[in-house]
C-alpha cells in the first residue's frame, strides 16, 4: 500500500474512532511522563533527598548542612515538605510513586485549566469538550513542552496549585464561592516550593484589577489578598522564606548561568514555538473578545515566560483556555460561509494531527533515554559520575573535593560523607561570614570566578584544603559547539583569551588519577 493512501486511510480510521486515539495518546503519554519521572535524576533531587532525611530524624534544618563553603549560612528550604516527601517516599519505591503522583498532577494542571471554558467554547471541534480538553491540539503541545521539564521536583506541585488558582479566580462565580479557601491554598502552597510568589503576584494583580478598574471589589477582597499574604509565613522559616524567594527572583545573574533560568529563545523547542505562535497569534486577533482582565494578564505572563524557560509551563498553562476561547471566535466569524467553514476544520485537523506528531516525538526521545538507562549497567552513567564517586569514596580519606555546579546535589546524596563547595541550592546566597570564619560570602561568585580564571583556584585549594577535583569530561559535540558560541560570542562577547580549567590543573600542580566516559579526577600533587 502506498504511503499517501495508508495515512489516508489511517485518518480515516482514527476520525471515525476519536476515543481511541484519545485513549492511546493520553495512555502512552502518561507512560511517558512516568518513565521520565522515574529514570531522570533532577540535579536538585539529591540534597532535595538529605534534606528530607535530616528533617525527618532530627527536625528543620538551621544553617547549611552540606557546604564546606557557606555552613553557616542560614538555609531554607521553601519545599521542605516535598523534600520529607521525597525521602519518606524514595526508601520504599525508589521514583515511582512520586513519579505517578507528579505525572498525574501534570496532566490534571491542563485539565483544570480547561475547565474555565464552557461546552460551547469548543464548538469548533468536531470532538465532545469532555474529551477535547484532552486532545485539542494546544493541549498536546503544552503537554509536549512539559515533558522536557518533568521529573521527580516540586515545580510540578506549583504548576497545579497554579492551575487551580486560576480556575477559581477566571472561573464565572468562583471567585465570589471559594475566595475564603485561597488562604488555604497558598498555605499549602508556601510549604511545598517556592513558586506561592507568581500565585500572589496574580492574586494581587486580580484584586487590583476588581478594586481600580472594574470597580467590583470591595474590603473583602483586601482582607483576601492579606491573608493570602500572611498565610505564606506559616512555613518552619517564617519571613526567611520570602528572603529566599527574592533572592531568586531578582537575582540577574541565574538568567544567563544557570539553565533552567535563561530566557526561552535561548533554547530552541518546536512544541514551544508551535504553541507560542498559535497562542499570541490568537489572542492578538481575537482577544478584543476575551474579558479585559485576563487578556491583560496574558501578555504579563508571556514576557514573565520569555524571560525565562522556568517561568513558561505557567504562562503555557494559563493561557490555554483564552487561546481555545480565541479560536472559538474565529470560527464564529466564518462559520456561517460553507467554503470558510470547511477549510477551518480541514486546517483544524492538520493542526491535530501535527500536535500528536509532536508529542509522539518527544515520547520517543524519552523513551530512547529509558532504553538506554535500563540497558545500561551503571545506569546513570552519562549523566552522573556514579563510577568516579566510587573511586573517590575508596581514595579520598582526606581533604575536600571541588566538583562540578550540577553534581553538587548527586555528591549530598551519594557521598555524604563529603561536604561540597557549591550545589543547586546556592546561586544566590550571599551574606557576611562570621568573624574568624573560613567561609566564603558567596560560594557561586567563587565557582564562577575558578571556571573563568579570575582568581587563582591553588589558593582556593589552599583555604579549604581541597585535594580532589571531580570534573566533567570535556566531549566535543556539534550541539555543545553551536550552544557555547551562541551564548559566549552572541550575548556575552568574544573572550580573547579562553580559560581551560583542566588544563590549569595540569599546569598547576594536579594530576590525573582517574578517567571514565564521563568524568575525571584530578588530585594535587603534594610538594
Amino acid at each position: 500500500m502506498e504511503l499517501p493512501r495508508l495515512l489516508s486511510e489511517a485518518f480515516k480510521f482514527f476520525s471515525k474512532n476519536k476515543l481511541l486515539l484519545l485513549f492511546l495518546v493520553m495512555y502512552f503519554a502518561f507512560v511517558t511522563f512516568f518513565l521520565k519521572g522515574f529514570y531522570s535524576i533532577d540535579p536538585d533531587f539529591g540534597w532535595r533527598y538529605r534534606v528530607g532525611e535530616l528533617i525527618y530524624k532530627s527536625g528543620i534544618p538551621k544553617n547549611d548542612p552540606f557546604s564546606y563553603t557557606m555552613p553557616s549560612f542560614p538555609f531554607v528550604d521553601h519545599s521542605w515538605l516535598f523534600s520529607l516527601l521525597v525521602f519518606i517516599t524514595y526508601s520504599v519505591f525508589k521514583n515511582g510513586f512520586l513519579s505517578i503522583f507528579l505525572a498525574f498532577l501534570t496532566f490534571s494542571s491542563l485539565y483544570i485549566s480547561l475547565l474555565r471554558l464552557d461546552r460551547e467554547d469548543f464548538e469548533h471541534s468536531d470532538m465532545d469538550s469532555s474529551y477535547e480538553r484532552w486532545l485539542y491540539p494546544t493541549s498536546l503541545a503544552v503537554l509536549s513542552y512539559l515533558l522536557l521539564f518533568f521529573s521527580v521536583r516540586a515545580q510540578i506541585v506549583s504548576w497545579f496549585i497554579f492551575a487551580v488558582l486560576n480556575l477559581a479566580l477566571f472561573r464565572k462565580d468562583n471567585y465570589s464561592r471559594y475566595r475564603f479557601f485561597l488562604p488555604i491554598i497558598f498555605f499549602i502552597w508556601a510549604n511545598f516550593h517556592g513558586g506561592y510568589s507568581i500565585g500572589l503576584l496574580v492574586l494581587f494583580y486580580f484584586i487590583f484589577f476588581r478594586l481600580i478598574i472594574s470597580r467590583k471589589g470591595s474590603w473583602k477582597d483586601i482582607l483576601i489578598a492579606s491573608l493570602c499574604l500572611l498565610a505564606t509565613l506559616i512555613t518552619p522559616y517564617n519571613i526567611a522564606g520570602w528572603r529566599e524567594v527574592a533572592s531568586s527572583v531578582f537575582d540577574s545573574r541565574l538568567r544567563w548561568s544557570i539553565a533552567e533560568w535563561l530566557p526561552s529563545f535561548t533554547y530552541f523547542d518546536i512544541s514551544m514555538v508551535f504553541y507560542v505562535a498559535i497562542s499570541t497569534g490568537m489572542v492578538f486577533l481575537k482577544g478584543r473578545y476575551l474579558p479585559k482582565i485576563q487578556r491583560i494578564l496574558f501578555w504579563i505572563l508571556f514576557v514573565f515566560g520569555v524571560s525565562s524557560r522556568r517561568n513558561m509551563p505557567y504562562f503555557m498553562i494559563y493561557s490555554l483556555p483564552l487561546t481555545v476561547l480565541s479560536i472559538q471566535h474565529l470560527f464564529n466569524e466564518i462559520k456561517a460561509e460553507k467554503l470558510a467553514k470547511d477549510r477551518f476544520k480541514l486546517m483544524f485537523n492538520i493542526v491535530r494531527i501535527f500536535s500528536v506528531f509532536l508529542l509522539i516525538l518527544q515520547m520517543y526521545r524519552v523513551f530512547g533515554g529509558g532504553i538506554i538507562w535500563f540497558n545500561n549497567e551503571n545506569r546513570r552513567s552519562g549523566f552522573y559520575p556514579e563510577k568516579a564517586v566510587k573511586y573517590l569514596k575508596t581514595t579520598a580519606t582526606s581533604g575536600e573535593i571541588f566538583s562540578d555546579y550540577g553534581w553538587g546535589g548527586f555528591l549530598i546524596w551519594k557521598y555524604p560523607e563529603k561536604k561540597v563547595f557549591i550545589d543547586g541550592r546556592m546561586p544566590s546566597w550571599k551574606f557576611v561570614p562570621p568573624k574568624g570564619s573560613n567561609e566564603t560570602a558567596s560560594a557561586y561568585d567563587d565557582y564562577l570566578k575558578i571556571r573563568s580564571g579570575e582568581i587563582d583556584f591553588n589558593s582556593i585549594s589552599d583555604k579549604y584544603e581541597i585535594k580532589y577535583v571531580l570534573w566533567p569530561r570535556e566531549i566535543y559535540s556539534l550541539y555543545n559547539a553551536i550552544k557555547n558560541f551562541v551564548k559566549d560570542k552572541l550575548f556575552f562577547g568574544d573572550e580573547e583569551n579562553e580559560f581551560s580549567f583542566t588544563k590549569y590543573l595540569i599546569e598547576n600542580g594536579w594530576k590525573l588519577v582517574y578517567e571514565d566516559e564521563t568524568a575525571v579526577v584530578y588530585k594535587r600533587v603534594e610538594n
